[in-house]
């Protein structure tokens, strides 16, 4: 019965680990292109449009998504999208001009200057940690059985 709890403590310790991994690379796509996009980003003026919260599971911070409209160098109107903290959000309603940050090439890629992109990266390395935990135990366990 315990070499059972012990596989089981393997199985699930590893999942956490494999999902934690996945996690990772997601937010580090995500990095990766608000770094290029600061580097040759065009700044313009957009009107907020919605704010609404962000319906994911997980979402305990009260993160929000804010959408916004605006107008590129060729006078193309375009929507976009961030997500900010509430404590930045409570700060911006409908109407409000908001400066943006948005690619000239590509302008579905912008973000609102001035706001910290999300602190996803934190809470990453949980499951990691939960999952060599779990796989630690579970050896330490399988120690006593041999």
């Amino acid at each position: 019965m315990l070499r059972k709890i012990v596989l089981a403590m393997w199985a699930i310790g590893l999942v956490l680990i494999v999902l934690g991994v996945m996690r990772s690379v997601a937010h580090l796509k995500v990095v990766n292109e608000y770094r290029r996009l600061e580097r040759i980003a065009k700044i313009g003026v957009a009107t907020i449009v919605e704010r609404s919260t962000v319906n994911e599971p997980g979402n305990v911070s009260g993160e929000y998504l804010v959408i916004y409209e605006y107008g590129d160098s060729q006078g193309r109107i375009h929507r976009g999208y961030s997500k900010v903290k509430s404590k930045d959000c409570n700060q911006l309603s409908k109407g409000d001009k908001v400066h943006i940050l948005y690619d000239p090439d590509d302008p579905k890629y912008a973000r609102i200057a001035g706001i910290p992109i999300s602190d996803q990266g934190r809470e990453v390395f949980t499951p990691i940690n939960l999952g060599i935990c779990i796989a630690l135990l579970a050896w330490l366990s399988g120690l006593k059985l041999n």
